[in-house]
């Protein structure tokens, strides 16, 4: 099984919209038994709470469901997920820092993969 984890500041806006929307297409593509996907945040103010409203009501409009819970990235991340993938430059190095050099999984800024083909110009979600 793939695992790809998603990874933010407080994982309540823009890790869990990663983490739904991928999920949604993953399930569209009946990957669903392929394909584990997850969100985190590096920081820990959030932990238990559900995403941010403005997160949800972009969702529902698109008929995504999400019904995720904030927690924080640990280290054991590192060994459990295929792709880790950081929505900006702070938190790839927090990630990184975490690491200290090691990792099984490929670590990188989430644009990253889109930026490389041309899709987009920017490697970092705002």
């Amino acid at each position: 099984m793939i695992k790809v984890l998603f990874v933010c500041l407080g994982n309540i806006c823009r890790s869990p919209m990663a983490d739904g929307v991928f999920q949604h297409k993953v399930n569209q593509a009946g990957l669903n038994k392929q394909i584990m996907v997850d969100s985190a945040g590096t920081g820990s103010w959030h932990v238990g709470e559900s995403a941010h409203k403005g997160t949800l009501a972009v969702l529902k409009k698109h008929h995504i469901p999400y019904d995720g819970r904030a927690r924080q990235f640990v280290r054991r991340d590192l060994s459990d997920f295929d792709y880790i993938l950081a929505m900006d430059s702070s938190n790839l190095t927090t990630i990184q820092q975490v690491m200290r050099g090691e990792s099984d999984g490929d670590v990188r800024l989430f644009l990253s993969y889109a930026k490389a083909k041309g899709i987009v110009d920017r490697e970092t979600v705002p």
